[in-house]
């Protein structure tokens, strides 16, 4: 474009890029047809091993390597990036509808200690055949979520009264109601590409000896409820707990915490109402609260945060499409660029662009117009090109 600018002719910007561009493939051909009178080949002899090995292979490795390499890359860049820990966590437990049960923030967060994450990769070597690459122990944080809420139930009687209306109907007509568990990790930002806050939610459908369970608990006065005073809920907390760089928090591993709901209550300062929470066989009997695992995401480096904080999968889809797209272009190429591929002699054709150059320089731009005008009249013809482009054949005396 640049040489079209700074070069007199009589050719408009669009002209000139053809005529360009016919120079290059005629010069290409003409080369290849030099190379081919310098070398003896038998017809119908095959190419051979090693060019096909130079060619095929290399191209085979290469569309690998264009394919697999960045989504190689950019799995070693968040594996060997930087520890995002969490610094703090809080739980929250409530029936689908109503007010919050029970909502508490953590005791203390520690890390995973080796022994620890031993009896981790034993209990699930079999199910995870590359567990310990999958997960290290650096990203394990142990939290203990205190078993004592944060402030006292607050509901309004007329809402106690439809909720123990609810969960009655739902247990006497085996229906269903959900109880919802939900978690909020906290973190120091070390990346813009890595949330601070991350949160996760399960919902749990509770069994109809649960739903009676829990009308006894908030109905104790109940003459068919001596002796219930607790609501055992199964699988209410994921034992691991996946907190990513970004998007939303879920459990891990396949293993869950069961919890007992106890309703306490006082009159010290009026009436007032609380629930505690403990794990259902808990691993350590002395521990005043809930135990869980977390598996904190690394933070890639620098710009490569951001890339990966798009999204591994859509940057691959994209990138993946956008190369097959040009390889396809290419392919689809091929087909039109074959009656100048296939040129037997290029001579003529070649002569032809010399002599426009010729003209050009000698401003001779009348010449020019009707030399180029000629050279799109046999590009514009298949038939021109053949009569053209043939090779003479040696005459007979």
């Amino acid at each position: 474009m640049i040489d079209w600018v700074f070069t007199d002719t009589v050719l408009n910007l669009f002209q000139w890029i053809t005529v360009q561009k016919v120079w290059f493939l005629i010069y290409q051909i003409k080369n290849r047809r030099e190379q081919e009178k310098r070398e003896i080949r038998i017809l119908g002899t095959p190419p051979s091993l090693l060019v096909k090995i130079l060619y095929g292979a290399v191209l085979v490795l290469l569309f690998l390597g264009l394919i697999w390499g960045p989504l190689i890359f950019f799995s070693l860049v968040t594996e060997t990036g930087s520890l995002n820990p969490a610094t703090s966590m809080s739980i929250e437990v409530s029936l689908e509808g109503f007010q919050p049960l029970f909502t508490a923030r953590q005791l203390n967060i520690s890390n995973m200690t080796d022994s620890e994450y031993h009896q981790l990769v034993d209990k699930y070597k079999d199910d995870t055949a590359q567990f310990a690459s999958i997960y290290r122990i650096d990203n394990f944080q142990n939290v203990c979520i205190s078993n004592q809420p944060a402030s006292i139930w607050v509901i309004s009687p007329p809402a106690r009264e439809q909720l123990v209306a609810k969960v009655q109907a739902s247990f006497q007509s085996n229906g269903s109601l959900n109880l919802l568990s939900s978690w909020t990790i906290s973190r120091t930002p070390i990346s813009t590409a890595a949330q601070i806050h991350l949160s996760g939610q399960r919902s749990v459908v509770l069994s109809n000896e649960t739903l009676r369970q829990l009308y006894c608990t908030l109905n104790h006065t109940d003459s068919n409820c001596s002796g219930i005073s607790t609501v055992m809920v199964k699988n209410l907390f994921p034992y691991y707990i996946r907190a990513p760089t970004t998007g939303e928090s879920k459990g891990i591993l396949k293993e869950n915490v069961g919890c007992i709901l106890s309703l306490s209550s006082s009159n010290f300062s009026g009436s007032s109402e609380w629930w505690t929470l403990e794990e259902v066989n808990g691993t350590d009997p002395a521990a005043a609260g809930i135990k869980l695992w977390m598996d904190s995401d690394r933070v890639a480096p620098g710009i490569f945060g951001s890339i990966v904080s798009i999204g591994i999968v859509a940057l691959y889809a994209t990138y993946v499409l956008g190369i097959g797209k040009i390889i396809h272009s290419y392919a689809e190429g091929l087909t039109f660029s074959l009656i100048f591929d296939e040129i037997l002699c290029p001579d003529v054709l070649w002569q032809l662009l010399e002599d426009i150059y010729l003209v050009r320089s000698g401003r001779k731009f009348d010449l020019e117009e009707i030399l180029v005008g000629r050279l799109f009249a046999v590009i514009r013809s298949p038939e021109s090109i053949i009569q053209l482009t043939e090779v003479e054949k040696p005459k007979r005396d």
